[in-house]
């Protein structure tokens, strides 16, 4: 049986085929933006769950996380949304809730119905930002009750003010927002109520050192493409030079 001399040579070449194919498609994944998850970023200090009444209201709880939440500043934040929204809040209830023993073992919350938050499937949450996200407040949470949402609902924006990530939650009852307040002067936010709005105002999301990172990447495969075809032509010269 006539053994072949180039054997070791061919099987040779498939593990730095390997190597290059690994390359690539770590290249490929380089050159993906991935969104950023707010929701294991953010912490939610309050957070808002809106549902439209049968009455055409717009029925809304607030929980506060904070133990030492001023009462009287809860109440402005309310009395603000309603002028934003040229809706005075109406049935207004503040009170605490305990959990346990302990002083800080207690959170704040409300409930109000207002007018102008659930428009033709469009969630207003600039409103709702520009309300709560005084400082030290940083996060928000806002979830949507019976509000099915449409291909044309926000679900992402970023800013220099504001940056927030949207969430269907399952069975497609309702969204889940969570917000992150980036200024100290939250009367100046503006968020869009329309993904189309969203494309004419979102940033691009890639940072300057991707492209750096990208461009290395694909010379490094590009330089090790071009060793493996003088690897080839080397083995097709002396494949050449043996058959003479």
């Amino acid at each position: 049986m006539r053994s072949d001399p180039y054997a070791p040579h061919r099987f040779a070449v498939r593990p730095v085929a390997w190597i290059a194919l690994s390359l690539l498609l770590t290249a490929g994944a380089l050159g993906q933006t991935a969104t950023p998850n707010l929701f294991d970023t953010v912490r939610a200090e309050v957070t808002l769950v809106i549902r439209e009444h049968t009455g055409g209201a717009d029925v809304v709880e607030v929980k506060v996380l904070d133990p030492n939440y001023d009462p009287a500043r809860l109440q402005a934040e309310i009395n603000q949304l309603g002028e934003d929204l040229r809706s005075k809040p109406r049935a207004v209830r503040i009170y605490e809730q305990k959990f346990g023993t302990r002083p800080q073992d207690k959170f704040l919350e409300a409930t109000f119905a207002v007018d102008g938050l659930l428009e033709k499937d469009r969630l207003r949450l600039a409103p709702i930002a520009r309300s709560f996200g005084a400082a030290p407040t940083r996060g928000l949470a806002v979830v949507t009750e019976n509000y099915r949402p449409t291909d044309d609902a926000v679900m992402y924006f970023r800013d220099e003010r504001v940056e927030l990530q949207g969430m269907a939650l399952p069975g497609s009852i309702g969204l889940e927002y969570r917000i992150r307040i980036l200024t100290d002067r939250p009367e100046t936010i503006e968020i869009p109520e329309t993904a189309r709005q969203v494309s004419k105002k979102t940033p691009a999301r890639r940072t300057n050192s991707e492209p750096q990172v990208l461009l290395w990447s694909v010379l490094g495969v590009a330089g090790l493409a071009a060793g493996l075809l003088v690897y080839s032509l080397l083995l097709r010269s002396r494949g050449n030079r043996a058959r003479r």
